[in-house]
């Protein structure tokens, strides 16, 4: 066999892998993005679901305008110990 004809059979068959290589990496970005969408649908459906939610608690609980218990402020002392 020519040394000629065996490098051409190598390069074809290089070629051939590479071009292989090529379109897998191409099929497997794909891939990605399309997965990519799919969490980013989710999560925000997710986030939607869950601020629906926590509106609906607060318009069902009754709301106070009463100030917490404990002493007034003005009857807070402060005293300051000096060295």
């Amino acid at each position: 066999m020519p040394i000629r004809s065996m490098l051409n059979t190598k390069n074809a068959a290089l070629c051939d892998e590479v071009a292989r290589l090529n379109q897998r990496i191409h099929t497997v970005t794909e891939e990605r993005k399309m997965l990519v969408e799919r969490v980013h649908h989710h999560q925000r459906n997710r986030l939607k679901k869950l601020l629906s939610q926590q509106r609906k608690s607060a318009i069902l609980t009754p709301k106070t305008e009463t100030p917490p218990p404990g002493p007034p402020l003005a009857a807070v002392k402060v005293e300051v110990v000096g060295s």
